[in-house]
């Protein structure tokens, strides 16, 4: 899945709540950070909901910074909340590839998913405009980046609609399957 982010990305996201806004009566704001530490509240009141992945443990993504020494002007953080409940929470790390600045899940291709973190039964409550709008929002602030890349999205359908459908778009992909044999005879 491939979020298209603004441009301007400067060194280091600050700490802020972005003004609320309200869409189709809803009230959101969204909460930045490049500390973790400064959305471990919300974090694990989400997680407590139920993990996809290790990637959606706050615990396993603070090891996995300090592990890999990961640089706080590297660590992009938002909690996007409805009423001030948070509902999704994006953790990503600046990278450069091939001199282009993408924002990527911390573990990458590893562990799973590669999604953001969310509330389904809120997302799910949503009308396709109100996620669209939720999704926006929640990239919105990581201004620098051609792209925001997230590998392994599930297709979570609720209602018809996958929760993870309007953050952004996605290309089919195959599935290898292996298998060992003792003999080819």
């Amino acid at each position: 899945m491939v979020a298209i982010a603004t441009s301007n990305m400067g060194n280091q996201i600050k700490h802020e709540t972005l003004a609320s806004t309200k869409h189709a009566n809803l009230n959101i704001s969204v909460i930045t950070s490049n500390n973790i530490k400064e959305i471990e509240t919300d974090w694990r009141k989400l997680e407590n909901q139920g993990i996809l992945s290790p990637a959606h443990n706050y615990d396993f993504i603070k090891t996995w910074i300090n592990s890999y020494k990961i640089k706080p002007e590297n660590q992009y953080f938002s909690v996007v909340k409805i009423d001030n409940e948070p509902i999704i929470i994006m953790a990503l790390e600046k990278r450069k590839i091939m001199n282009i600045n993408i924002l990527m899940p911390f573990t990458r291709y590893h562990v799973g998913v590669g999604a953001p973190l969310i509330d389904i039964k809120e997302i799910a409550k949503l009308s396709k405009s109100q996620r669209k709008h939720v999704w926006q929002a929640a990239i919105k602030p990581f201004k620098g980046a051609v792209l925001a890349y997230f590998p392994f999205v599930p297709k979570i359908i609720e209602n018809d609609y996958s929760l993870y459908a309007q953050l952004g778009m996605s290309a089919p992909g195959d599935t290898l399957y292996r298998a060992k044999f003792p003999s080819w005879e």
